[in-house]
């Protein structure tokens, strides 16, 4: 978890990735160690990637249950995220997740687009038949 701003403004400092993160007040930070998962299993298993992943949305369902805002961000330096928090080079970064309160008048929030309507994504039975 990061809270010093000096540090989060470093994770995109030309705003070329997400610009939105330098603002965040906080900033989660997803690390897997893939040898933990390698010396149970082998190295060629990737389950730490799913494990990763599905820790970080459970811990974007209990923000958004707390009221926060938060994103799952793909986009970003690596490289600089391990600079900026001295993470070791054996854990791998899976995901940052920038947080805070929303603001119902931000920009960000006017621009968000619907969301696709659950017949265009969800099928029964088969890709051909629509869930409604």
């Amino acid at each position: 978890m990061v809270t010093d701003s000096e540090k989060i403004k470093q994770f995109d400092p030309d705003g070329k990735w997400q610009s939105f993160v330098s603002s965040a007040p906080a900033v989660l930070v997803a690390c897997a160690n893939p040898h933990d998962t390698w010396e149970r299993y082998d190295e060629n298993d990737q389950r730490w990637v799913l494990d990763t992943s599905a820790a970080i949305e459970n811990i974007l369902i209990a923000m958004h249950a707390l009221g926060l805002g938060a994103v799952w961000t793909l986009s970003f330096s690596k490289n600089i995220v391990r600079k900026v928090c001295s993470i070791p080079k054996h854990w791998q970064i899976i995901s940052i997740v920038p947080f805070g309160y929303y603001d119902a008048e931000s920009d960000v929030n006017k621009r968000m687009r619907p969301r696709r309507p659950l017949e265009e994504v969800a099928f029964l039975n088969d890709a051909e038949t629509p869930f409604s």
